[in-house]
């Protein structure tokens, strides 16, 4: 018995309850500073993808990028080309072509359209998806299509030959005129 008679005793029930309290907060803290790491550790990673997707120099390159990047997101993904109605499979890292177009999607699978001019030209497929990738996973689908498109549009204007590939008239003598 404490003493002072009991009146102290009143400080352990205190004790523990802000132990209790700060115990809590700390495991709130701890949760969210690892939520926040995770966050930036998945920035990072989809700054590389972008920079992976950037890196490529044709249409065929675009989309090897960006089945590569899904494979760092999911444990299977593939690429399905989508012409004239019909869908065919193009690049499949293990994901089975017939189960991928006749399965509904489970919570752990996606589907992730690549769209040029409004129009899907290829479908990500996705299957086992890492938590919280999916949204990584329709972002590179989308900067994909964003790509494809201006890659398409480029070429067809005759701005800018494709990554990698010297200009045509690269070794012509324009007479002084853009040369330094």
């Amino acid at each position: 018995m404490p003493y002072n008679g009991g009146i102290v005793s009143f400080d352990d029930p205190l004790r523990d309850a802000l132990d209790r309290a700060l115990a809590g907060a700390r495991a709130d803290l701890e949760h969210a500073v690892r939520a926040l790491a995770q966050e930036l550790v998945d920035a990072a990673g989809l700054a590389a993808a972008a920079q992976a997707l950037d890196a490529a120099g044709s249409l065929t390159e675009v989309l090897q990028a960006l089945v590569d990047q899904a494979g760092r997101h999911a444990e299977r993904a593939g690429i399905f080309l989508v012409r004239d109605g019909r869908v065919r499979p193009w690049q499949l890292r293990g994901v089975d072509a017939a189960a991928a177009l006749q399965t509904r999607p489970a919570d752990d699978n996606g589907t992730f359209p690549v769209v040029v001019g409004g129009s899907v030209v290829a479908i990500l497929c996705a299957d086992r998806v890492r938590p919280g990738s999916a949204a990584v996973l329709d972002m590179l689908a989308r900067y994909a299509g964003r790509l494809l498109e201006s890659m398409t549009l480029h070429k067809a204007l005759g701005l800018v030959p494709p990554r990698g590939v010297p200009p045509r008239d690269a070794g012509a003598d324009h007479g002084g005129v853009g040369q330094r």
